[in-house]
């Protein structure tokens, strides 16, 4: 009877290389799970009220491609992704991580700041408005201006022409 013999060791060092591409690839996969956007697909089209078909049709795809999307068969394509960001306006931080976008408290105060101050001067200057119209206006220029610099009513006037007046 042979008696069982282990083999040789190739060298005496362990450079533990392959301890740290197992690391690696955990690492990689706790990643990839944190930005599952499979899960986001499945929430947002659940928040939507949408099926898989009509969820498909929105990004311009397939049902059977919409749903290989969905269950993670599938890498989601930017141009997809984009339609949906167009179509639906979602939050694409919460649509790969399932937790919203955060601001920090510093940019949220600052912005509060602006959008009370543009409310404000539109209120003094045009107190015909209605409140939903100075809410409008005043959430439309803040798109486009910054909470340090003064409120320009000439553009709101622009802005104004643009969403409630008639051609």
């Amino acid at each position: 009877m042979s008696k069982f013999q282990l083999p040789e060791p190739t060298s005496d060092e362990d450079d533990g290389s392959d301890l740290a591409a197992e690391m690696l690839e955990i690492e990689q996969n706790r990643r990839r799970d944190l930005y599952a956007i499979d899960k986001g697909l499945f929430r947002l089209r659940k928040h939507l009220n949408l099926s898989q078909t009509e969820m498909g049709k929105l990004i311009g795809v397939s049902l059977r491609t919409y749903r290989f999307y969905e269950q993670g068969e599938r890498s989601v394509p930017s141009e997809a992704i984009k339609e949906l960001l167009v179509k639906t306006d979602c939050d694409l931080t919460e649509l790969f991580t399932g937790q919203p976008m955060k601001f920090p408290p510093s940019m949220t105060e600052a912005l509060l700041k602006h959008y009370d101050k543009v409310r404000d001067k539109l209120r003094a200057n045009h107190p015909n408005l209605k409140q939903e119209e100075v809410r409008k206006l005043a959430h439309v220029y803040m798109a486009f201006s910054e909470p340090d610099e003064p409120v320009d009513l000439t553009k709101v006037q622009h802005v104004y022409d643009a969403m409630f007046k008639d051609d």
